[in-house]
């Protein structure tokens, strides 16, 4: 019981000296605000000094920095004044400079790198797969596979990843990005034997997935505005293939009246390039979120490699061999996306000033 009395003894006066340290600060603050009015300058600093330690809250440390700031200026103290802009700065990266605020003030701040340095971020969204049909060896091309009447349709996937951007110019960053792609198309054909001891016809379905990890370096030109900075963007990207399947294959045979033959899953890595290639771009707008940048964009992807690769042309025939019939075209994926991402500017507010 008694060690109960004493924590609520001890708890009580901790809040008790919390209240009165508030009530503390902001008398201070608000006679600070009093004295700068009065030009009772050399009074501002010590009043205000234990508070921004602790006592006040972030606006009111943002408001006493900026009246110590002030007071500092006009006491000819230039170093401190510098001193306490940039530590508002570092509480309020994204603070701004009106034209009503003192000329001195507004000549300071320009002296002081409030650009980014770099930005970090994360990204995520949808991806579809459009299939480029670049080498059609299912009509005959290999003897008595068949003719395909060759249907690619668009797969869905999605992406996540992360990126690296730095400014170069005012109006472009350098970003570098790594990605994790799982890419989706679908295939729906019409298989005819050629054979005449047994002309069949099959109806094949599947999913062709591929699992990529993507590195790319793009160019990102905006317009740079204070809350959103619409862009273009455009770069190359280089991607390890980390998987590769059909999926949900299913043949059915229609000269005979036989069940659906379905099969789940059908690894194909050993007939796709493990390195690919390509180019991209898209559009989008980095939108000011508070003291981070989110940004909305869509765009694609397109790989200058085919993915598709055998040793000699008749191994499409066999490979994978319980496809029976099927025949691996050569083709381009075109990846397009829209993807949402957050980004965290970092700021070096002691970075000498080249052009304001």
């Amino acid at each position: 019981m008694k060690r109960l009395v004493i924590t609520i003894l001890i708890c009580f006066m901790g809040i008790t000296q919390m209240l009165y340290a508030q009530t503390t600060c902001d008398r201070n603050l608000n006679e600070a605000r009093n004295d700068y009015s009065a030009g009772n300058l050399y009074a501002i600093p010590e009043k205000l000094k234990e508070c921004i330690s602790s006592g006040f809250d972030k606006d009111q440390k943002i408001e006493a920095y900026r009246i110590l700031a002030l007071t500092y200026l006009n006491i000819n103290q230039q170093d401190r004044a510098r001193e306490s802009l940039i530590s508002l700065l570092k509480l309020k990266p994204d603070y701004q400079i009106i034209e009503a605020d003192p000329r001195e003030l507004r000549f300071l701040y320009a002296t002081i790198n409030t650009n980014p340095e770099y930005y970090v971020g994360v990204q995520t969204g949808l991806t579809g797969t459009f299939v480029n049909l670049l080498s059609n060896y299912s009509n005959s091309s290999i003897p008595e596979t068949g003719a395909q009447n060759n249907n690619y349709k668009l797969g869905m996937g999605y992406t996540i990843g992360g990126q690296f951007m730095k400014p170069i110019l005012p109006f472009l960053l350098a970003k570098a990005k790594v990605n994790f792609i799982h890419s989706v198309y679908r295939y729906q054909g019409e298989i005819h034997t050629m054979t005449e001891a047994d002309p069949t016809s099959q109806n094949v379905s599947l999913r062709e997935v591929n699992d990529y990890l993507q590195i790319g370096l793009d160019g990102r030109f905006l317009m740079d505005n204070y809350r959103y900075k619409p862009f273009f963007e455009a770069g190359f990207f280089g991607s390890y293939l980390a998987n590769a399947a059909f999926r949900d294959h299913i043949k059915e045979n229609t000269r005979q009246l036989a069940e659906d033959e379905t099969t789940d899953r059908i690894d194909i890595r050993d007939n796709r390039a493990r390195f690919q290639y390509g180019i991209n771009f898209s559009v989008g707008t980095m939108l000011k979120f508070g003291l981070y940048e989110g940004e909305i964009m869509i765009g694609a992807n397109y790989t200058l490699r085919a993915p598709v690769q055998y040793d000699n042309i008749n191994d499409r025939l066999t490979s994978p061999p319980s496809l029976d019939g099927y025949v691996d075209n050569d083709y381009q994926p075109v990846l397009i996306y829209i993807s949402i991402g957050l980004t965290k500017p970092f700021y070096n507010f002691l970075k000498p000033v080249k052009n304001k």
